[in-house]
């Protein structure tokens, strides 16, 4: 009997000691890669349980693992991997092992898609138009809360409003009708599902997933597809310099240098533009985490570093989008950027990349400092074509929204000596982080300022990007005000501003406005390069001309009490647009602008 219950003891106790458990594998990013490919150094960054002290084995000849490393918690099994040049299109197998045990991860490789498909980057003269797709159109409800937390609340400005993918698919005629030649919707990336506020998509949780609320891959490739055969490119939104404060990496790291130690960011951007500033105060611009949430990647971190770059890599090769905007350009190394940008151009030569940088105050200086096409004293070329041109977008704002002299447009452009090129600038007058044009202008006249601030905008050098909405004159606050849902795209909508029966007389009649300066853009493309020349700069008075081999563009603005009137000098002209009028009076072309008025003239 003694001898029994000791048996038993010695079984409960051996029941109750934690056995040893085999390797398990539950994700690996990037989830595919393609072949052939000048990528061929690969990353994978696989998650699940039990993997500490794995050895991981090559069944395939195509792929040699080159390097191993795991945390010490063995939720992470960090892969480097290197592809053969020729390299089969097929599932590729890795075992990997543990004195536990062993699991497999199957790797495919898929085929290169041609050249056809891939993307064909952007001119110097688009008219890109910026959406955010939960707040453009509804075209799908059934995945306005996707998994039924809450996450949906057309009265919560800091909710999911139910647009999509599919919405934005839907309006693409409309888009054309406009004149806009590409799309640049805000993220789509997998945010935390349960967290509502993520609408915007800037806070990634999976950056190789697209959002429930948003649709499916498969919804987004037809989006792109469609898009292409009205004649419109796709403008993706990349976030390099953090992930979501939910993200499973803020409580377990891959790496112990995955992160920058938490501290709030410094947005002095100008920091950044001298030797002689100290590192440790630049670092905390690059290092900081904005707002002092949001976990700043170490792209310093060779395993983080290439995880962004197969990231990019992986979304512009699956979609066949044309371009991208990096988010937060300037709170990421220089170095990182520029390497980033390299790989993406021998990988993907056509693709366009257009930098944000929001130096506040507005400084072109800043702005030229990220602009590729000349080093900085860090011995960096960042390579980007373009960054947004936010030093032109206070000014056209104050000064047709404030009444600031018009003098000060002028000025703002006489630095374009800063940039190595100054017709890749995106110029704007608003995007989501900026309250709209039409809530910050003095409530006098806000139609016509609007009206002359967009003529403005569509005759200078650069591409233009346009916030939706500001076609029909839409209003909004500060973030999330600015963010108001189209009218029209939603079930239960009072109106249908997509259709001219839904507008009212006012939205319309800019609307006309803008699809007329929409239509001389891609007329007359040579605007986007062509240089200035100033007739007339005075407080309430901008006379300018753009000419390009034999065609001459005079551009007239006037906010004054009483019209103008002007001589032409020119010896012929045509009123292309606008409310003025323009008669010959012996060899003389004589012009007459409205109070509040523009005229834009052609000459040949």
């Amino acid at each position: 009997m003694r001898w029994i219950i000791g048996a038993l003891a010695i079984g409960l106790f051996a029941s109750q000691t934690p056995q040893p458990s085999r390797p398990t594998i539950t994700k690996v990013r990037p989830p595919h890669w393609w072949t052939p490919t000048n990528w061929r150094e690969l990353f994978l960054l696989c998650e699940g349980r039990n993997l500490r002290g794995a050895k991981v084995t090559s069944l395939s000849p195509d792929l040699t693992v080159t390097k191993v490393q795991f945390d010490a918690d063995g939720r992470y099994l960090l892969l480097w991997l290197r592809l053969a040049p020729k390299a089969m299109p097929r599932p590729h197998r890795l075992i990997v092992r543990t004195p536990e045990g062993e699991t497999t991860i199957t790797f495919p490789l898929h085929p290169r898609p041609p050249q056809t498909v891939l993307g064909k980057g952007l001119t110097e003269n688009e008219l890109i138009y910026l959406l955010m797709p939960d707040r453009f159109c509804d075209g799908d409800p059934t995945n306005n809360d996707p998994k039924g937390l809450n996450t949906y609340d057309r009265a919560n400005p800091r909710a999911y409003h139910g647009g999509d993918l599919k919405g934005i698919r839907q309006c693409l005629p409309y888009l054309r009708d406009l004149g806009i030649t590409a799309i640049w919707h805000t993220p789509i990336y997998d945010n935390d599902d349960a967290s509502p506020d993520e609408y915007h998509g800037y806070h990634p949780v999976d950056h190789f997933a697209v959002d429930e609320h948003f649709g499916t891959m498969d919804d987004y490739r037809a989006l792109i597809r469609d898009a292409h055969r009205f004649g419109i490119k796709i403008v993706q939104d990349h976030v390099l310099n953090h992930c979501g404060p939910k993200h499973v990496w803020v409580t377990h790291t891959p790496t112990p240098t995955w992160f920058h130690p938490k501290m709030p960011a410094d947005y002095h951007l100008a920091s950044l533009l001298s030797p002689d500033v100290p590192v440790e105060v630049k670092r905390r611009i690059t290092d900081g985490w904005l707002f002092g949430i949001l976990p700043d990647l170490n792209q310093d971190d060779l395993a983080v570093a290439h995880f962004l770059i197969q990231h990019s890599l992986w979304w512009l090769m699956e979609t066949g989008a044309d371009a991208v905007r990096v988010d937060t350009m300037p709170y990421m190394p220089r170095p990182f950027l520029q390497r980033w940008r390299n790989a993406l151009r021998r990988e993907l030569p056509h693709v366009t990349v257009i930098g944000e940088v929001l130096p506040v105050p507005p400084d072109a200086r800043v702005q030229a400092f990220f602009q590729g096409g000349q080093t900085g004293y860090d011995g960096v070329d960042t390579s980007f074509e373009s960054v947004f041109d936010f030093a032109l977008a206070i000014a056209i704002r104050q000064v047709f929204g404030r009444d600031e002299p018009m003098g000060r447009l002028k000025e703002v452009l006489d630095a374009d000596t800063l940039y190595p090129n100054p017709t890749r600038l995106v110029t704007l007058l608003g995007n989501h982080d900026f309250p709209r044009f039409m809530t910050i202008a003095k409530p006098d006249r806000r139609w016509q300022r609007l009206k002359l601030a967009a003529t403005f905008l569509l005759t200078m050098r650069g591409s233009v990007q346009w916030y939706y909405g500001d076609e029909i004159g839409m209003e909004g606050g500060d973030d999330p005000d600015n963010r108001r849902d189209f009218p029209g795209g939603f079930p239960k909508d009072l109106r249908n501003a997509f259709t001219p029966q839904g507008r009212t007389h006012e939205e319309n009649a800019l609307w006309v406005w803008m699809r007329q300066l929409f239509g001389l853009r891609r007329q007359l493309p040579w605007l986007a390069t062509a240089p200035t020349h100033w007739w007339q700069v005075e407080a309430d008075t901008l006379i300018y001309e753009r000419r390009h081999k034999g065609q001459r563009l005079f551009v007239l603005l006037h906010r004054g009490a009483k019209p103008l009137q002007w001589l032409l000098p020119a010896a012929s002209g045509q009123l292309v647009a606008g409310e003025g009028k323009l008669w010959r009076s012996g060899r003389q072309w004589h012009v007459w602008v409205p109070p509040w008025g523009a005229a834009l003239i052609l000459s040949r």
